[in-house]
């Protein structure tokens, strides 16, 4: 069974790019969530009290 759908995915490589296409989604939804917890954390470090003044 996987052979012949690796075999299948060899002459095909629009169907390699589509069976990957959930995993390079869902890396970059990983990488956009990861970069704005980090830039929020530092705009948080930089200028605190701004985003939740009540917070001390």
């Amino acid at each position: 069974m996987g052979g012949i759908v690796l075999n299948h995915a060899k002459r095909n490589r629009h169907v390699v790019f589509y069976f990957l296409l959930p995993y390079l989604m869902v890396m970059i939804l990983f990488i956009i969530a990861l970069a704005m917890l980090l830039g929020y954390s530092f705009y948080e470090y930089v200028s605190p009290g701004v985003m939740n003044p009540g917070f001390t």
